[in-house]
C-alpha cells in the first residue's frame, strides 16, 4: 500500500482514528485479558498438542468482536471456525495472483466458479454479522429492560 509521509496534518488525522494512542489505551483492559487467557490456555495444554494459529485466531477474533459487539469467542464456538473458514476464503478470493476478475472486468461472468463461490461467501458471512447483530440488539434490549426496573 506504501506509507504517507510525516505531517502535522497526518499526526492529528491518526489520534483520530481507532488505532490513535488515545484509542488504543482504552483497549489496554480489553488486550490484557485476551492476552492472559491465551497465556492460561497453553498452560493449561500442559503435554497437550497445541494448535497456536486456532489460539491466537481466536484471540484475535475476539478482541474484534470484544470491540464491535461486545461479546468474547472461545475455541470451542462454532462461530469461531464459520468467521476464520469464511474470512480466509474471501481473502484467497481477491488475491490478484489467483483471481484475475477483480484485475480484468471483461472476466466477471455470472457464472463463473470464483463469482458463485464469492456468492456463497457472501450469504455466509451476512448470516453470522446477522447473528451478532442480532445478540447484540437482544443484549441492548436486555440491558435497557434492566434499567427501566431501577427506575
Amino acid at each position: 500500500m506504501g506509507t504517507a509521509p510525516m505531517t502535522k496534518s497526518l499526526n492529528r488525522s491518526r489520534k483520530d482514528t481507532p488505532l490513535g494512542k488515545p484509542a488504543v489505551q482504552t483497549y489496554v483492559k480489553y488486550l490484557d485479558i485476551e492476552i492472559w487467557d491465551f497465556m492460561r490456555q497453553c498452560l493449561e495444554a500442559d503435554r497437550r498438542p497445541l494448535d497456536p494459529l486456532r489460539m491466537l485466531q481466536r484471540m484475535i477474533l475476539s478482541l474484534d468482536l470484544t470491540l464491535c459487539w461486545g461479546r468474547r469467542i472461545s475455541l470451542e464456538d462454532p462461530l469461531l471456525a464459520e468467521i476464520t473458514g469464511v474470512e480466509h476464503e474471501i481473502i484467497n478470493l481477491r488475491n490478484p495472483m489467483t483471481n484475475f476478475q477483480d484485475c480484468i472486468p471483461a472476466l466477471r461472468f455470472p457464472w463463473s466458479p470464483t463469482m458463485k463461490k464469492a456468492l456463497e461467501l457472501r450469504q455466509r458471512r451476512d448470516t453470522y454479522f446477522a447473528q451478532l447483530n442480532n445478540d447484540l440488539d437482544r443484549s441492548e434490549e436486555h440491558t435497557s429492560e434492566l434499567q427501566s426496573h431501577h427506575d
